[in-house]
This record gives structure tokens, sequence and C-alpha cells, in this order.
């Protein structure tokens, strides 16, 4: 994943970042208020993983409400936090499938194409690092036995 995160392949994501805080502002002007924390800094990590995940940006509000719902509504009510995670989970199975038969150039496509030692990556190491075990990191496939992992 390194190579998607490099500091020329994050350049990328600084002019929708910057739009995005601008356009975060400007609905505080237009409203006349503005609660920093809920409305400008709860939105922006959502916003800007979906857009490097490469969902719809049609999808986003519910992406981001989503997210509240597992990792803050979900700290406080373990039935919310499995609501939520259950429809991250099915949504990005869906979004697995589509990018394996409609490639872009965000990190879902690049991790379905990427390969270690030649090998394509399993299935479950590409769906936990799209956040599909996010409240159950057991699920998490580690090695039974000590493993080589390229020169590690």
């Amino acid at each position: 994943m390194l190579p998607f995160f490099a500091p020329r392949a994050v350049e990328k994501c600084r002019e929708h970042t910057q739009e995005l805080c601008r356009q975060l502002i400007r609905e505080f002007i237009e409203d006349g208020q503005a609660d920093i924390a809920e409305n400008y800094a709860r939105q922006i990590p959502p916003r800007i993983i979906a857009a490097i995940l490469g969902i719809d940006p049609d999808r986003v509000d519910d992406f981001t409400t989503w997210v509240q719902g597992a990792l803050e509504l979900g700290l406080q009510d373990p039935e919310i936090r499995e609501h939520y995670a259950d429809i991250i989970r099915n949504f990005f199975v869906g979004e697995i499938k589509d990018r394996m038969e409609n490639p872009s150039d965000d990190l879902i496509s690049f991790l379905l194409e990427a390969e270690i030692d030649g090998e394509p990556v399993p299935m479950p190491v590409i769906r936990g690092n799209v956040g599909l075990m996010l409240d159950e990191p057991e699920l998490i496939p580690t090695a039974a036995e000590d493993t080589m992992l390229g020169d590690r």
C-alpha cells in the first residue's frame, strides 16, 4: 500500500481536501453558525477516506454516517456498532465486486491489482484494508506460524 500513499500519490488528494474544507466553511457562513467539532472536524476524515476508496460522491453522506455510527456511537452501544459495521461490510463487498469488473484509480482497485511475491493479495487482506473488520479485528488473518512476506 505504500506506493498508494507516497507523497506524489497523496498530493493528488490535496485539491479535493482543500475544496472539501472550503465547502464546509461556506456552509457555516450560509447557516450563520457552526459546531466546529460536529460540522467540520468530524466530517473531514470519513469524506477523504471515501474519496481515497473511490466511493461514489452521491454515497459520501451515507458513508460518513455509517463510519460515525460504527466508530463513535458504537463505542457506547454494541448493537449500534454492529448495525453500522454490517452496513459497511455489505457495502464494501459490493464495492469490491464492482472494482473487480470496473477497476479505477482508487485504493480498492489498487489492492485488487496488487501482488505479494507475484501472487494476488488475498481477499481477506483486501477486505481488512478497506475497513470491513472495524469492530472484529480478530477476523483479520494472522499467520499461524512464522511466515515470510516479501523480505520480512
